[in-house]
């Protein structure tokens, strides 16, 4: 960037973003004297969104492109800030306070911890704890919701605080759900499926309340009681490796399938049966063959 390019975004007013400088799912970006000012322009890179907040609200949010912040772009600043009234001194408004974020709208991955743990069993049979590490994989899909729902925790964000309240609502649904179904050790213990599709469905449902879609969930491991974990564990690497060999399975017979199928007999040569005679019937054709016959002999 040149000198007069860098004078020039200095004391500009409109509102950029290098992904580069993206430090979390969502980012703040410092205005001018904390304001904003009407007719600037702010363009959103691809893979990200623009939204606007204050006071522990989330209003105008924006998708990737480029836009100019007026009266008619931001209605519900209109509603909430009343940008667009005239102030005491019958002065049309140049200029309002709010808070800047860009936001990662583009899948991303997200480790998870979970913060608690859930108290399973009977009290008959015992009760035990879980606990659940996994990585989720994630795509925003309302930005608007995603930000209600983080600001309705915090007033502003700073940078990084977007990923402590998503472990924070991930680890509360988790223990909730675990809660509801209330699974037996053994059934950790031996890699039930049904939890982990319980898990994934439930956790879709929830996720997509607050604006996000559950992509995938990997990687799981469970924190069980320390006399259980052993055979979990055990029984977890058995899967894995079992897994693993049956993947390589598969490769093996599609590398030999691809094999065979690249060899052509004959080269390119493709051999098609035809017919002398294709439009007459077969007594026809016995009859001609038997005239060509006489018709060679007579000329011999």
């Amino acid at each position: 960037m040149g000198i007069f390019s860098k004078l020039k975004h200095i004391f500009s007013n409109d509102i950029t973003f290098d992904e580069k400088d993206a430090t979390s799912i969502v980012t703040p970006v410092n205005n001018k004297g904390g304001k904003i000012k009407l007719d600037c322009k702010v363009t959103v890179p691809e893979g990200f969104g623009f939204a606007l907040g204050h006071n522990g609200k989330a209003l105008d949010c924006f998708s990737t492109g480029e836009y100019y912040l007026s009266v008619s772009t931001l209605p519900i600043c209109c509603k909430k800030l009343k940008i667009h009234k005239i102030d005491n001194n019958g002065r049309i408004k140049k200029n309002f306070k709010a808070e800047t974020y860009f936001v990662k709208t583009a899948p991303f991955e997200f480790d998870f911890v979970s913060l608690d743990k859930a108290e399973l069993g009977q009290v008959s049979s015992g009760i035990f704890k879980v606990g659940l590490k996994c990585k989720f994989y994630l795509c925003i899909v309302n930005l608007s919701l995603f930000m209600s729902a983080l600001l309705g925790e915090y007033s502003y964000l700073k940078a990084n605080e977007a990923e402590k309240l998503l472990r924070m609502f991930a680890s509360e649904y988790v223990v909730n759900i675990l809660n509801k179904y209330n699974f037996a050790l053994f059934e950790f213990i031996n890699l039930n499926d049904a939890i982990e599709n319980t898990l994934k469905g439930e956790l879709g449902q929830k996720f997509e309340k607050i604006g996000l879609k559950l992509l995938d969930i990997k990687d799981i491991r469970y924190d069980l009681p320390r006399k259980s974990q052993k055979d979990y564990e055990n029984n977890l690497k058995k899967k894995n490796e079992s897994q693993d060999k049956q993947t390589d399975e598969n490769t093996s017979e599609e590398s030999q399938q691809t094999t065979n199928e690249q060899y052509t007999p004959f080269g390119n040569i493709v051999i098609e049966k035809t017919e002398k005679f294709p439009n007459v019937n077969k007594e026809q054709r016995f009859v001609d063959l038997n005239l060509d016959h006489l018709y060679e002999d007579s000329n011999k």
